[in-house]
């Protein structure tokens, strides 16, 4: 198991924290040297093995506590919030290590998180579960695409694009002459940026600004938003977001500006 506060023993040095669960199990001094030596190249901290828990950063810390884990070679690593108390920059550094971890070494990883940023760095499969009860689980996109349970909405925090300001001065609620439509639009599995914009473009002719984008790539599938300002005619704009609602693309007219 790997804690959120890493459980190291001050009065123990890197290498005698990661011994430990060696000596428990009555290891011979060599098999546990060598054992030792093996897990701090793992984790990036040979230089460190001498030196008490006081000397060392977060990440460090939670570097030992890793390989402690490891000591024993498990085929399951269970992490509790194992980047809830580090900044985002070593959070990045570890959620790379336990990818690494995974893929090298083989072991299954359970790693418990309210971040939806590190599940979106490390995980093949999500489950997620709110006051006890499971409310839905499947691959990293199928939960993504799953935007009609509140606690995942929540998470996915999808909520409306802001409009750059110089526009959102001038917007109007309803179509005026000179004006053009801003429409947000949905992007996921099922319907790709480059899709949305052939449609605009290659299929109704309509030119188009892209003035936002917040588009994540998760293996071959996208996931976000695409805030679009149609240019066409009227009637031209009319027939491309028909399209979108009669293919069930989801997208809302933010205004015209």
């Amino acid at each position: 198991m790997i804690f959120q506060h890493f459980n190291l023993l001050s009065s123990r040095t890197v290498s005698e924290n990661i011994a430990l669960p060696l000596e428990l199990d009555r290891n011979n001094k060599a098999d546990i040297n060598r054992k030792v030596n093996e897990l701090l190249k793992i984790v990036g901290l040979e230089d460190k093995a001498h030196d008490y828990p006081r000397s060392l950063s977060g990440g460090q810390k939670q570097r030992v506590a890793i390989a402690r884990a490891l000591a024993n070679d498990p085929y399951l690593l269970l992490c509790d919030e194992a980047t809830s108390a580090l900044d985002p920059a070593t959070t990045q550094s570890i959620l790379q290590l336990l990818r690494d971890i995974n893929q090298r070494l083989g072991i299954t990883i359970l790693l418990i998180t309210h971040e939806m940023e590190v599940i979106k760095t490390v995980c093949n499969h999500v489950a997620v579960i709110d006051k006890g009860k499971l409310l839905a689980k499947g691959t990293l996109s199928e939960i993504i695409s799953n935007k009609e349970n509140p606690i995942i909405k929540q998470f996915l925090n999808s909520g409306v694009m802001t409009i750059p300001q110089e526009l959102n001065k001038k917007l109007q609620k309803e179509p005026q002459e000179g004006l053009f439509p801003l429409i947000e639009v949905e992007v996921n599995e099922k319907i790709s940026v480059e899709e949305v914009l052939s449609i605009v473009y290659d299929q109704y002719k309509i030119p188009y600004k892209i003035l936002k984008a917040d588009v994540e790539y998760l293996g071959e599938s996208n996931f976000g938003k695409l805030l679009l300002q149609l240019q066409g005619e009227e009637e031209e704009n009319q027939q491309a977001i028909y399209h979108f609602n009669q293919n069930k693309i989801q997208n809302t007219v933010r205004g015209y500006a």
